[in-house]
């Protein structure tokens, strides 16, 4: 009899630059990223912001839960309150929740003690206010412009049975990219909206063809799944 034991679950520590409120987070963020915004910015009082991504559940206040303050943001570009939560001893900028993600929180690297390599930023938005010193990370997928007018969709109802979080230009309704929640280093672009689109990037692969249109011919080197 195969004995599999349970992978344990990753638990990482954080505090602010006092010392007087300290947290504790359980397993693995959903996403990581860059934000150039204006805002991040002034209440980092950096050049830029490195957070990650967790749900709420997942971060626990383990000391000064009484002087973690909070400020609403109302002018951020993409026109959903944040509230910015920070140590009212110190100074130090700790969390970030929103009214567009109430179940969500972001955290800020700067306060977290020993962050894991694999937490590494994936992607940079509001990158038309990026820093024009900064050298380009590779591998980053980048926003240009626009950042303020994409909107998502949880797309919970997949055969899959796990959540593609979608992507799209809010004013025309373009397609333009979307992630998957259990997998959020990989980002599927549409390569509708790419221009000139590489002829090294033609596909290798089909995928749920049991629902592929009857009248489309195959294509050469494509393999083909049902699911």
């Amino acid at each position: 009899m195969v004995n599999e034991s349970t992978p344990e679950v990753r638990h990482t520590r954080g505090s602010c630059l006092c010392g007087k409120i300290t947290y504790e987070i359980t397993g693995e963020p959903f996403a990581s990223g860059i934000c150039h915004c204006g805002n991040c910015k002034k209440s980092s009082g950096a050049a830029f912001v490195w957070n990650v991504s967790l749900w709420q559940e997942q971060v626990h206040v383990t000391s000064g839960d009484d002087i973690l303050k909070t400020f609403e943001d109302t002018g951020v570009e993409s026109g959903n309150t944040l509230y910015r939560k920070f140590c009212s001893n110190c100074g130090s900028s700790l969390f970030v929740t929103g009214s567009s993600g109430p179940n969500m929180i972001v955290v800020a690297t700067g306060g977290i003690i020993d962050i894991p390599e694999e937490w590494k930023p994936m992607r940079e938005v509001y990158c038309q206010d990026r820093a024009k010193w900064l050298p380009d990370i590779d591998g980053q997928f980048r926003l240009t412009s626009g950042e303020d007018i994409v909107k998502k969709y949880d797309d919970s109802d997949t055969d899959s049975g796990n959540t593609f979080v979608r992507s799209f230009c809010s004013n025309c309704g373009s397609s333009l990219f979307g992630v998957r929640r259990d997998k959020p280093e990989v980002i599927i672009l549409m390569t509708g909206c790419i221009k000139d689109t590489p002829a090294e990037w033609s596909p290798g692969m089909a995928i749920y063809c049991k629902y592929r249109a009857k009248w489309l011919p195959d294509v050469e080197g494509v393999e083909y799944f049902e699911v």
